[in-house]
């Protein structure tokens, strides 16, 4: 709980869930995700065995890129314990007779697949595997790996959830600077012609044009009220876009 609960960020979260397993040794785990389009991708196989590394790493690059049956967790939505004699079923756990011929190469005793469901949805599944020639998984073992599937189905919901909502931040604040910029140079663009009109009504009040009339000057005067009733508008929205950037 402490390791998952040490960051919101999807790729940390989603490294230190490939990582834990049962604490049984030699048992490893093989971590699988449903992504936001429906696609499932396989996390980075960790081995407890250096020298088994390397074919760890094909069963993943062989689930990546073929994908070949639905998983065990996605349609079982419970525990399941799949042992190295279980025939048919342990080659549908496997996802292929590839993948469980690397398996079998790596050496395993059995499977104890865990899904990972997160407000009623399935988020992905935990295949933990022990080591060739171990006990059977105990139903301590069991609960333990619920559990840890639960917590760490959590964990990762909740990166995602953060990741898109950061997303969905970044668009509110890019879509508010786009607003600030379009009033800002809106309001610029409004004022020069006001400016003009203020100042053309007071040449024209000042008879540059030729004698003014009372009634004249009443008109300009209303324009030029108006004209700084709408300058001041404009000085008001261009004070709240500087306060805003």
């Amino acid at each position: 709980s402490r390791e998952l609960a040490t960051s919101l960020d999807e790729a940390t979260t989603r490294d230190t869930v490939r990582k834990l397993t049962l604490p049984r040794p030699g048992s490893w785990v093989i971590v699988d995700v449903v992504e936001a389009d429906g696609t499932i991708h396989r996390l980075p196989v960790e081995h407890p065995d250096a020298t088994k590394q390397g074919l760890a790493r094909r069963v993943e690059a062989l689930w990546s890129a073929s994908q070949p049956t639905t998983p065990e967790w996605l349609l079982a939505r419970r525990p399941v314990v799949i042992g190295d004699d279980s025939g048919a079923a342990l080659l549908f756990a496997a996802h292929g007779k590839e993948n469980l011929r690397l398996l079998r190469e790596i050496g395993f005793g059995a499977l104890l697949v865990v899904p990972l469901i997160v407000r009623a949805r399935v988020q992905g599944g935990m295949t933990f595997v022990s080591a060739p020639g171990d006990q059977p998984f105990t139903p301590d073992e069991i609960a333990l790996a619920v559990d840890l599937g639960a917590r760490c189905g959590l964990a990762l919901d909740n990166a995602r959830l953060y990741r898109e909502s950061d997303g969905l931040r970044m668009a509110a604040e890019l879509a508010n600077q786009s607003k600030v910029q379009f009033l800002g140079s809106m309001s610029h663009e409004l004022r020069t012609p006001l400016n003009a009109i203020g100042g053309f009504a007071d040449l024209l009040e000042l008879g540059i044009e030729g004698p003014v009339t009372e009634r004249q000057k009443v008109a300009l005067g209303r324009i030029k009220t108006n004209q700084q009733h709408l300058v001041s508008l404009i000085t008001e929205v261009l004070t709240f876009a500087r306060i805003e950037s």
